[in-house]
């Protein structure tokens, strides 16, 4: 709960306007609770206490790399399936 609030005014071009009113009602929140909470996000990010999305795509294809190196060594014959089902559970879940 917000103990006391103070007043920002933001200046947003139309689009940015737009894209913010549509989240905010898909939320069910005002824009203004949208606002604030996109502030309090960045802000953690910015002071490290907050999850730093290069970092994960790092790690990811980190992952990527060497779990593709082990199926080159120990299982050359499955690569392209597994490449290929991974193809299709990449467009089932999250549209490609």
């Amino acid at each position: 709960m917000v103990s006391e609030l103070r007043r920002q005014s933001v200046v947003l071009d139309r689009p940015t306007w737009d894209r913010l009113r549509v989240a905010a009602d898909d939320a069910g929140i005002t824009k203004s609770e949208l606002v604030r909470s996109a502030v309090e996000h960045y802000l953690a990010f910015r002071s490290g206490q907050s999850w730093n999305p290069n970092r994960i795509a790092e790690l990811v294809e980190y992952s990527q790399m060497a779990v593709d190196q082990m199926l080159l060594k120990l299982a050359p014959e499955t690569r392209d399936e597994i490449i290929e089902a991974v193809d299709i559970r990449m467009e089932q879940y999250h549209g490609g």
